[in-house]
């Protein structure tokens, strides 16, 4: 899924506070990465273009390989939330299937972890969509 061209991903956040039994706080807020250049499939060789990576992305500031460079990479949730809005996409729902993907990989994640009374856990999850 591109937006105006433009290869994206989000990265959520979400504590740990207890693993037995499993206590979550997922941030509603978070970060959305987009490449500084519009996708381009005849380009593979083109950081610019295909990656989300911000301290890639920093450095196309200035000049992109194309001409076509965007410099708006950085969004928050609510940004995001409003562009789909405004192209007819239920966010809600997405955000619904991203907390249960979020939810399922602790579970998983968990049951590895020793059970620490005292120690929290601040995860990045980096989620993609595609159509």
């Amino acid at each position: 899924m591109l937006i105006r061209g433009i290869k994206w991903d989000m990265r959520i956040y979400a504590t740990i506070t207890s693993i037995r039994p499993l206590k979550l706080f997922l941030y509603r807020e978070g970060l959305v990465r987009l490449s500084t250049e519009r996708y381009d499939k005849s380009k593979l060789k083109n950081v610019f273009s295909h990656l989300t990576n911000s301290s890639i992305n920093k450095y196309a500031h200035g000049g992109g390989q194309d001409g076509n460079q965007v410099y708006d990479n950085k969004w928050t949730i609510d940004q995001l939330k409003n562009n789909f809005r405004g192209n007819g996409f239920d966010f809600d729902t997405i955000w619904t299937k991203i907390e249960k993907i979020i939810i399922l990989t602790c579970i998983n994640l968990c049951s590895m972890c020793p059970n620490y009374e005292n120690c929290f856990e601040i995860m990045g999850f980096d989620i993609m969509m595609d159509s």
